[in-house]
């Protein structure tokens, strides 16, 4: 038996993917709630860390034991399954695994490859909010006047200006 067919038969590919899905998925969760919880920079860094060193872990342990029915056994006193007879729940496994990744490569693909600018024009034509970059020179000032309203960041960077509509009321 080669040793790409032993990889297949102890499931090693299998855990190797999944390990991957939900370490990714595990990433994602830990940057996406780090700000709101006050986290510390280095945590997401720490879970990086932690899910590199576990990948070979989990790769080893899918090689030395296999899971039953009957519990966890070491692969050696398994019987290796016909590769001929394949259930329905191999067919269901590959099924959805293939619409998972169809899933993903279309969430990619939305992300990445439609052009931003569309989106950017659509939501500003739609909330009524225009955004503009202006940079002043040393000399220049904003002043307000009336029905404007003049909000400056706490760090300086960025000002919103608001001008009432006078038809609106």
């Amino acid at each position: 038996m080669s040793l790409i067919q032993e990889f297949k038969r102890r499931k090693v590919f299998q855990v190797a993917a999944m390990y991957a899905v939900v370490a990714w998925l595990l990433i994602e969760i830990i940057t996406t709630v780090e700000e709101p919880l006050n986290l510390p920079a280095w945590v997401d860094t720490l879970v990086i860390v932690i899910v590199a060193m576990g990948f070979p872990i989990a790769l080893i342990l899918s090689w030395a034991f296999d899971v039953t029915p009957e519990g966890i056994k070491p692969a050696s006193e398994v019987q290796p399954v016909s590769p001929s007879a394949q259930s329905p729940v191999a067919t269901f496994t590959y099924v959805s695994q293939g619409l998972i990744l169809f899933a993903v490569l279309f969430l990619v693909v939305d992300q990445y490859l439609f052009v931003p600018e569309f989106r950017d024009s659509n939501q500003a034509a739609i909330s009524g909010v225009v955004r503009y970059n202006s940079k002043l020179q040393d000399e220049e000032a904003l002043v307000p006047t009336s029905g404007v309203s003049i909000a400056i960041s706490p760090d300086g960077q960025r000002v919103a200006v608001c001008v009432l509509d006078p038809n609106s009321e």
